[in-house]
């Protein structure tokens, strides 16, 4: 089997990326220093020009290639939980703080959030450096100045209030919440780059057609901005179910490919320069709407979709998925273990590629008007793939999600729709936007008024606080499943095409 794979290269770089996803997998489950680390780099790095000596296409040089990113995988995971700042034991009392903003500042209507870097405190008549950023929330909205060194009061909220992954993936060591904005003590304010200025423009434009919280919600729609969304309003969908559609995911990256590939076929653009332009329209939508794990997940894989274009080869689904967890893993590998949005996501895409065939074969009892087949498949399939997650995240499965999901989709597309071009032409004048916003609206108001009502049916979900233990076992019966179903379902495609030979015709029988 070895010799096999090691002679096919697309086989021999899946078999090398499923090998950096199982270190990591790995050192993820027994997050602890490992003895012999620090030897895991230069052994890796030793063993890649080793496999030169074997013969290309043998196994002993993929056995080699197998070990050496298997050694590199868990160096990688070491040296991130190594770089983290080491945890602050900070004082009940108010501290005084110092820093500058690393990131522009936040406004949503629950107030502002401000991120700040090279913060330092007053203790003992001293200022002294903190490694790691700082979280401020501003209670009512304030206008926070980008660049100049600020200052600020407050006392630091307990460890355990600030969620994990604020530590694990942005380095954030500190929490607090003022009353009024922080004042200027020194520098100069900076420009906040022309994405980010873009960004506040689209924000004044939905403000100045939408009603709060539609403008929100429509936003997030489109960019996947939830910062203004009510806290009531984020409860409900994470009720229902449906919080899935306020992330900027695959739906809004091939929407952005599709409008650049017209834009390229009217002006009469070859296919490669076709997909440079749709790359580079991907880039720039990926940078407006940040860096969620959904959105770089679904930038990477339609970026390798566009790569296979220029390249003339078939991208599968599956390689495409695998191939895009290890490149973010390489990047921020830390993101397997605490940020929620990266396994979801990921668990999402691969539940609609292994269960969602099967279940659209055997929905045949559901019309398939305005897709609705296909929406129900779907949705029952990423929400079996994500089970174990939100069991052991939230202790808690709402079983009436796939039903309101099934509701709501069909709305979405047209939402999102009329959003874009409302915001479009509002950037021009705000009364040719009027009729698209107010059909807009009303479609949003139809979405709100389906989650809240589902909301409230509070008893239609399982509660279950299960462990890692348990989650683990579920995910790998998933998985099993899955993989069985969708050979079954591709075995029973095969004996029923009309093209399979069947062996020689045979001679008609006596009479």
């Amino acid at each position: 089997m070895l010799s096999k794979l090691a002679q096919s290269p697309s086989k021999k770089v899946l078999v090398l990326t499923v090998t950096f996803l199982v270190g990591t997998v790995l050192h993820a489950v027994f997050e602890f220093p490992w003895p012999g680390n620090g030897y895991f780099l230069p052994f890796g790095c030793f063993l890649l020009p080793a496999s030169l000596a074997f013969r290309r296409g043998t196994p002993g040089r993929l056995s080699c290639l197998i070990a050496a990113v298997l050694l590199l995988s868990s160096w990688r995971y070491e040296s991130a939980l190594a770089g983290l700042p080491p945890p602050v034991e900070w004082p009940k009392s108010s501290v005084r703080f110092q820093g500058v903003l690393v990131q522009p500042a936040r406004q949503t209507i629950r107030g502002t959030v401000l991120t700040f870097g090279n913060v330092r405190r007053f203790s003992e008549s001293v200022w002294e450096g903190v490694d790691g950023r700082f979280r401020v929330w501003i209670r009512p909205p304030e206008t926070v100045p980008f660049g100049p060194d600020l200052e600020w009061s407050c006392r630091v909220w307990p460890p355990d209030v600030g969620m994990p992954f604020s530590y694990y993936l942005e380095r954030v060591v500190g929490e607090c919440s003022l009353r009024g904005p922080p004042a200027v003590v020194g520098g100069e304010g900076v420009s906040v780059g022309p994405m980010g200025r873009f960004r506040d423009y689209l924000r004044r434009v939905a403000a100045g057609l939408w009603p709060e919280p539609e403008s929100s919600f429509m936003l997030g729609l489109l960019l996947g901005d939830r910062d203004g969304i009510p806290a009531e309003m984020t409860e409900d969908f994470r009720e229902t179910g449906t919080s899935h559609i306020l992330a900027v995911s695959g739906y809004n990256i091939s929407r952005v490919v599709g409008l650049a590939m017209m834009l390229a076929a009217a002006v009469r653009l070859r296919r490669r320069r076709a997909a440079l332009l749709s790359g580079a329209a991907v880039i720039g939508f990926s940078v407006l709407v940040g860096g969620q794990a959904s959105v770089i997940r679904a930038a990477l894989m339609g970026g390798i979709g566009l790569l296979a274009i220029l390249w003339s080869r078939q991208s599968g689904g599956g390689n495409a998925l695998w191939l895009t967890a290890a490149v973010m893993l390489a990047v921020s590998p830390l993101a397997l273990k605490h940020d929620l949005g990266f396994q979801l996501s990921f668990a999402a895409v691969w539940g609609l590629g292994a269960f969602g065939p099967g279940l659209s074969e055997r929905f045949v009892f559901v019309p398939e008007a305005f897709g609705l087949r296909q929406s129900a498949a779907e949705t029952l399939a990423a929400t079996l793939a994500t089970v174990p997650i939100i069991l052991f995240s939230f202790g808690r499965l709402p079983l009436v999600g796939p039903l309101v999901n099934l509701v709501i989709l069909p709305f979405i597309p047209w939402s999102m729709m009329l959003g874009a071009v409302s915001v479009g032409l509002g950037s021009v004048s705000r009364w040719l936007a009027l009729p698209f916003s107010w059909f807009g609206f009303v479609l949003l108001r139809i979405v709100e008024a389906v989650v809240r009502w589902s909301a409230g049916l509070g008893f239609w979900a399982i509660e279950a606080d299960i462990g890692p233990a348990v989650a683990v076992v579920l995910a790998v019966c998933l998985v099993v499943w899955g993989w069985g179903w969708n050979r079954a379902g591709t075995d029973r495609r095969r004996s029923s095409s009309p093209h399979e030979f069947s062996g020689p015709p045979k001679s008609p029988a006596p009479p």
